[in-house]
């Protein structure tokens, strides 16, 4: 066996997986695709001073925690092209695109003045522009700036008509003449896919002015506007006019579990930030179980109105605000109201590179694009081949509670096909001892079990 476990995928499954396995002292290799770590939650998990209230307990892994870990080797702007072998001895090959900036890179901000090249900012969800050479927020691991190649002037086979930001660095960090791509081979024991999720583009949103007026968003996009890394700083701000918004409409265009959680956290922020009128706009109760009742009655302690119905009409109208015209199933005509802003939820799916990913391991799909879970061996975190493992929602949809439970299981499903490399890292703790049973979301230790069986005994030998 060797000592390492290949981690696909650095959201918060990922990240989870990667610190639980670094600090029980096996080698990992974090791999990810985009240029900094922390995925769809990448400027919440870049904050130190984030709480996670929404997380109900669960320790949410941070950026800075991942950077601290010796046993961790991240590789950003990666693709894993290539799995050979069995469990517990795999050859992965690894194609890794130029960052064309080293970390000799101070974040002088001289280059990204100095490039004439703008573009939407997708780590803001494209409510702030970017340059050609940026970084996406502030506090994003790794730290040094990257270069969208295909942005910049320079993108071959038109090497070097600009030059401005060469020009400008001080620190001599940016060099176009190295390579595109670059591939990287790892002899790795397992592997632990963390792929997540992708929000679908939705013509629901479209059809009340989404894309025309700055005030009607997506809940991805409000996401980024209370993230404290964010445009405003993590206080909800109309983009109109950066004022702060007294009424909010929350419209469940998706009323799934999961797009139930993101609306319950989210809500929380808006009241947290004094935004005392939040109206819900959902559909028909789902029977998706308890879990989705328990959101909406998060919602609820919070002062949010839930309104059952229909909307029907978004009017921009005098003062910067937005009439809304929608049906409440519970009376008998329309209500018309005016809001600051109009929040949709778009469907969330499985990542579009899941298919490519799955080819590349040779595991099969569910059907609905997500990875087809829950073997024998291995339990919910088992995919279709041996040593390979899934963890949050690149097996289906969870809630971070559910995410994290997962990620820790599919890290310790793992550890069977690798060998200790180093010891646990003083400063953090090893995973706990457990016998493979989860309740309630948590991994159980022999005590907890048993104290567990004690009291249910108890209970049952009482008259």
């Amino acid at each position: 066996m060797t000592d390492s476990v290949l981690v696909i995928g650095a959201g918060v499954a990922g990240m989870r997986a990667a610190l639980d396995l670094a600090r029980h002292g096996i080698a990992v290799v974090l791999v990810e695709r985009e240029p900094v770590l922390g995925g769809v939650m990448a400027s919440r998990l870049c904050d130190d001073e984030e709480t996670f209230d929404f997380a109900h307990g669960v320790e949410v892994p941070k950026v800075t925690q991942i950077a601290a870990q010796k046993n961790i080797e991240v590789l950003t702007m990666s693709d894993v092209v290539e799995l050979n072998g069995t469990a517990g001895s795999f050859t992965a090959t690894i194609r890794q695109r130029s960052r064309f900036v080293t970390d000799a890179c101070t974040q002088c901000r001289h280059c990204h003045t100095a490039c004439p090249q703008v573009a939407p900012n997708q780590f803001q969800a494209g409510v702030t522009l970017r340059k050609a050479i940026y970084t996406p927020f502030r506090g994003a691991f790794p730290a040094s700036y990257v270069i969208d190649v295909d942005t910049c002037l320079n993108k071959p086979p038109n090497y070097l008509p600009c030059q401005r930001c060469v020009e400008v660095c001080d620190d001599k960090a940016i060099h176009f003449e190295v390579p595109l791509e670059r591939k990287l081979t790892r002899e790795i024991g397992a592997v632990v896919l963390a792929t997540g999720f992708a929000v679908e583009g939705s013509n629901e949103p479209d059809k009340y002015g989404y894309g025309l007026h700055p005030d009607i968003m997506t809940y991805m996009e409000l996401e980024q506007l209370i993230a404290p890394t964010g445009p405003s700083g993590g206080f909800v701000e109309k983009l109109s006019n950066s004022s702060s918004p007294v009424s909010v409409l929350y419209v469940m265009d998706d009323a799934s579990r999961f797009a139930a959680g993101c609306a319950a956290a989210q809500c929380d922020k808006l009241i947290s930030q004094d935004i005392n009128n939040v109206v819900v706009l959902h559909p028909p109760k789902t029977n998706e179980g308890d879990r989705f009742t328990e959101f909406w009655r998060r919602v609820a302690k919070r002062d949010c109105v839930l309104v059952e119905g229909q909307l029907e009409r978004v009017t921009p109208v005098e003062d910067e605000q937005l009439r809304v015209r929608y049906k409440d199933v519970t009376q008998p005509l329309s209500t018309t109201e005016n809001y600051d802003m109009v929040v949709f939820t778009t469907r969330a799916t499985a990542s579009p590179r899941f298919e490519e990913v799955a080819r590349t391991l040779h595991i099969e799909h569910n059907g609905s694009g997500f990875v087809k879970a829950g073997q024998a061996i291995g339990g919910v975190n088992a995919t279709t081949q041996p040593g390979i493992y899934v963890a949050g929602c690149a097996s289906g949809l969870k809630d971070v509670t559910e995410t994290i439970a997962e990620s820790k299981s599919a890290a310790i499903h793992s550890m069977r096909h690798v060998t200790v490399r180093a010891p646990a890292n003083g400063n953090e703790p090893a995973i706990s001892g457990h016998t493979g049973l989860m309740i309630d979301g948590k991994w159980q230790t022999d005590d907890q079990i048993r104290q567990r069986i004690e009291s249910v005994l108890i209970n049952l030998l009482q008259p």
